[in-house]
C-alpha cells in the first residue's frame, strides 16, 4: 500500500521530458540548414603530350557556388517533425496530467487508508489499554487477598505464641511466688523463735534479777510475772497466727499476676537486743522494757501478716 510511486517523483519526470522536448525543437529550429556541397567536376587527366612538347599550365579552378536553397520536400519534412514534436508534447502534457490526478488520488487513498489504520491503532490500543487496566485490577484483588490471609495467619501465630509466653510467665511466676513465700515464712518462723528466744531470756534474767531483790520485791515480782505471762501469751499468739499462715500458705498457694514485679521486702524492726545491766532496776523499768518488747514483736508479726495478706489480695 505505501510502495506505490510518488506523484511528485512523476510529475517531476513529465516535466524533465518536456523540457527535453522543447529543447530538441528550439535546437532544431534555430540551426540553420547545412549548405549543400558544392559539385566539382571530375579531374580529368591532362592529354600526354609529345616527349618534345614543353609542359601545358594547369587550368584555373572555377569559382564555388552558392548553396541552394532548401527544397519543398524538405521543408515539408520540417513542418511534419515539428507537428509530430508538438503532439508528443502535448501527449506528455496530458500524461503529466493524468499522473498528477493519479498521485492525487493515491495520496488520498493513503491518507484515508492511514487514517483508517490509525483509527484501528488507537481502537486496539484503547482496547489493550482496558484489558490491562482490568488485569491490574484483577491483580490487586488477588494480591489484597494474598496479603489478608497471610496477615491473619501471622495474627493467629501471634496469638498463640502469646499465651504460650503467658503460660510459661504464669508458671515460672507461680515458682518463684512458692520459693519467695517459703523464704518469707522461714524467715518469720526464725525471727519469731529468736524474738522468743530472747524474751524468754530476758525474762529469765528479770527473775533472776527480782528472785535477789528479797521479799521486798514480791508485789513487783508479781507485777513483773503478769507482764512476762502477757508477753509469752502475746508471743504464742504471734507464733500461732504464723503457725496459722505457714498452713493456709501451704493449703492455698497464692497464684502470681502474668508479670509480678518484685516488691521491696519490708523491713521489719528488729527486736532490742538484751543490754546488761550492771545494776538492778526498778519495777518500773522492768515493766516498761517487758512491754516494749511484747509491742515489738506484734509489730512484727502484724507487718509479717499484712505482707502476705498483702499478697495473697493482689494474687
Amino acid at each position: 500500500m505505501f510502495n506505490r510511486p510518488r506523484s511528485g517523483d512523476r510529475a517531476t519526470q513529465a516535466a524533465a521530458a518536456f523540457d527535453d522536448v522543447l529543447a530538441e525543437l528550439q535546437g532544431s529550429e534555430s540551426a540553420p540548414e547545412a549548405p549543400a556541397a558544392p559539385t566539382t567536376p571530375a579531374p580529368t587527366a591532362p592529354p600526354t603530350a609529345p616527349p618534345t612538347a614543353p609542359p601545358a599550365e594547369p587550368p584555373a579552378e572555377p569559382p564555388a557556388e552558392a548553396p541552394a536553397p532548401l527544397s519543398v520536400t524538405e521543408h515539408a519534412a520540417t513542418l511534419r517533425a515539428t507537428r509530430d514534436a508538438q503532439q508528443q508534447a502535448q501527449e506528455m502534457l496530458t500524461m503529466a496530467a493524468q499522473a498528477r490526478n493519479d498521485a492525487t488520488e493515491q495520496a488520498e487513498q493513503i491518507v484515508v487508508e492511514a487514517t483508517d489504520v490509525a483509527d484501528r491503532v488507537r481502537a486496539d490500543a484503547a482496547a489493550e489499554a482496558e484489558r490491562t487496566r482490568f488485569e491490574a485490577i484483577e491483580w490487586v484483588k488477588a494480591q489484597r487477598a494474598r496479603v489478608e490471609v497471610a496477615t491473619d495467619t501471622l495474627t493467629k501465630e501471634a496469638e498463640r505464641d502469646a499465651e504460650n509466653i503467658r503460660t510459661e510467665a504464669m508458671r515460672a511466676a507461680m515458682a518463684e511466688a512458692e520459693q519467695t513465700a517459703r523464704l518469707y515464712v522461714g524467715e518469720a518462723a526464725a525471727r519469731g523463735a529468736r524474738d522468743a528466744e530472747e524474751i524468754r531470756g530476758r525474762a529469765r534474767e528479770v527473775l533472776h534479777q527480782a528472785a535477789d531483790l528479797g521479799t521486798g520485791l514480791q508485789s513487783s515480782m508479781a507485777d513483773v510475772a503478769r507482764a512476762l505471762d502477757l508477753a509469752m501469751a502475746a508471743v504464742k499468739d504471734q507464733l500461732q497466727a504464723i503457725d496459722a499462715l505457714l498452713e493456709e500458705t501451704r493449703r492455698n498457694p497464692p497464684v502470681p499476676a502474668p508479670v509480678p514485679d518484685p516488691e521491696p521486702e519490708p523491713e521489719t524492726a528488729p527486736a532490742p537486743e538484751a543490754e546488761p545491766e550492771p545494776e538492778p532496776e526498778t519495777e518500773t523499768t522492768e515493766t516498761t522494757e517487758a512491754t516494749e518488747t511484747t509491742e515489738a514483736a506484734a509489730r512484727s508479726g502484724r507487718q509479717l501478716g499484712a505482707i502476705f495478706r498483702g499478697e495473697s489480695d493482689e494474687d
